[in-house]
């Protein structure tokens, strides 16, 4: 895995922890994620085809799956 390279946000994205969300607006591959993830203590992903479709299914029959595992989560 390649060492995480420090942004410019990142000062941003550590002063801002207190609030419950934050929207992250980019061009593709700026590191919006990349970046979330840094501060992320759970993570639950839906752009990855292998795991994806599960996902859905566990959304759409059990939504409170969305809130479990530790905060903040991305």
């Amino acid at each position: 895995m390649k060492k995480y390279m420090l942004r410019l946000f990142d000062d941003v994205f550590e002063k801002i922890k207190i609030y419950g969300a934050i929207l992250t607006i980019g061009p593709k591959w700026c590191g919006k994620s990349t970046i979330a993830k840094q501060y992320a203590k759970s993570v639950l992903e839906f752009q990855n085809p292998r795991t994806r479709e599960n996902n859905l299914e566990i959304v759409n029959t059990r939504f409170d799956f969305l809130l479990e595992g530790e905060n903040p989560k991305l």
